[in-house]
């Protein structure tokens, strides 16, 4: 047996079987690497609008400064291809006139190849690989990703709804159903092993002024560039999530309460004291900050009652500081 077809079958199953989606949507774009030599491939799926294709799973690094980048369709390679429903080989991107540079661009892909994700209602995605470097694609290598793409259609509708369920639409972020999922695991976790486990909450303050005098729109604007710099900043194991209107929550597992405290200073002075560049230009919205530290009779409602309470203490006392 090849050992391209073992690949496939190894995928076919996990993505049966699995649970866990976003471990099974990982497990096709790491088996794309291993079918196709590339430097990264990346599975995004349109919105619940149809609007922006999100990221849903990446292996290897993003040519983007924001690995969550979204494009509308018909922007770029992977829009070229959710919109026209068929696959796509870009030999060199730098003359293809499907590529689009964006202006968060770290690296130029010199190949592309995508395949279409068809789901019962049309194209709800694609699947994409890259290379940095010579060799181009050829056509038996995206016959291969079509193949995997293929393959993976039948999953796809579900993991999508399961997906866009959990994402937050304006910021891209996790959102608070998500949170309801998995505080339960890490706070199941953390107590059977004995490690420590922090939550923090933010709020952007007098967020209200802002909507009052340059509009929704723009209060919108703030928001989704709040939600770019906590992926930005926040670390590698923690989870940032939209809780609610300009309230946010990262969780942070491994964290005890000394340094999660230092984690939210860091935050506050990385990204509330800068600017942000908004269609009504820039403006300045300092953030209050609460933590909290899983004590041994927390649950996931008394823990974030507690952090809830200490972001409350933060703005009584003056905003733009971390209780």
């Amino acid at each position: 047996m090849s050992g391209h077809v073992q690949i496939l079958l190894s995928t076919a199953r996990e993505l049966r079987k699995t649970p866990e989606l976003k471990h099974a949507l990982g497990k096709l774009t790491r088996s794309a690497l291993e079918l196709v030599h590339a430097a990264q491939s990346s599975l995004r799926i349109l919105d619940a609008e149809g609007k922006r294709l999100l990221v849903c799973a990446r292996t290897g690094p993003s040519v983007h400064l924001s690995e969550f980048t979204p494009f509308s369709p018909g922007e770029g390679v992977v829009g070229w291809v959710v919109e026209q429903g068929r696959p796509a080989l870009v030999e060199d991107a730098t003359s293809d006139p499907r590529f689009v540079p964006r202006p968060d661009q770290v690296d130029v892909p010199r190949s592309i190849i995508a395949a279409p994700l068809h789901g019962t209602r049309g194209c709800v995605g694609v699947l994409s690989m890259a290379r940095l470097e010579p060799p181009a694609f050829c056509e038996d290598e995206l016959d291969i990703l079509s193949l995997l793409a293929e393959m993976a259609a039948p999953h796809l509708d579900v993991a999508r709804l399961a997906v866009l369920s959990q994402t937050d639409d304006l910021t891209l972020l996790y959102n608070r159903r998500y949170l309801d999922d998995v505080l339960p695991r890490e706070i199941d976790r953390a107590k059977r092993y004995g490690h420590p486990l922090s939550v923090l909450m933010l709020d952007l303050d007098n967020f209200k002024e802002v909507n009052d005098r340059h509009g929704h729109a723009c209060g919108d604007e703030v928001l989704r560039i709040l939600g770019d710099r906590l992926r930005a900043f926040s670390r590698l194991a923690d989870v940032a999530l939209r809780w609610g209107g300009e309230e946010f929550v990262v969780l942070m597992p491994e964290t005890n309460g000394t340094q999660a405290r230092e984690v939210a200073e860091r935050l506050r002075m990385g990204i509330g004291h800068q600017p942000y560049a908004t269609s009504k230009g820039d403006l300045v919205c300092t953030l209050s900050m609460g933590v909290a530290c899983l004590d041994a009779g927390d649950d996931a409602v008394g823990l974030m009652r507690r952090v809830d309470d200490a972001l409350y203490r933060a703005k009584r006392s003056g905003r733009d500081r971390v209780t």
